[in-house]
């Protein structure tokens, strides 16, 4: 299931009642200042954030250093975002969304 938001707020009020296997934040979200969102910090426990991001500049380094867990580059690749998902979904997860495919 995906889940969206509009705001870092609606994110971390998202993040208190729901369990997430992983988080994609937009860098050029219109409230975000290029750095891990301070506000989901305290909230994210194990979950791991990637960054989006459309800037040549922000690598997996970059973003790693800021915080993240890595970063996704617009336009958004489908096979890396799988990918990527899929590294983090537990196994039991992944079984059935293989069956499902079938």
């Amino acid at each position: 299931f995906v889940t969206t938001v509009s705001t870092i707020e609606e994110c971390a009020d998202k993040m208190r009642d729901t369990r997430f296997d992983v988080i994609f934040f937009d860098l050029e979200l219109g409230e975000a200042d290029g750095g891990f969102p301070e506000k989901l910090r305290d909230k994210r426990a194990d979950t791991p954030v990637y960054a989006i991001t459309s800037h040549a500049m922000a690598d997996d380094e970059h973003c790693r250093a800021m915080g993240y867990q890595g970063s996704i580059a617009k336009p958004i690749d489908g096979t890396a975002l799988e990918q990527t998902i899929m590294r983090h979904l537990p196994e039991e997860q992944m079984e059935k969304t293989a069956l499902s495919r079938r």
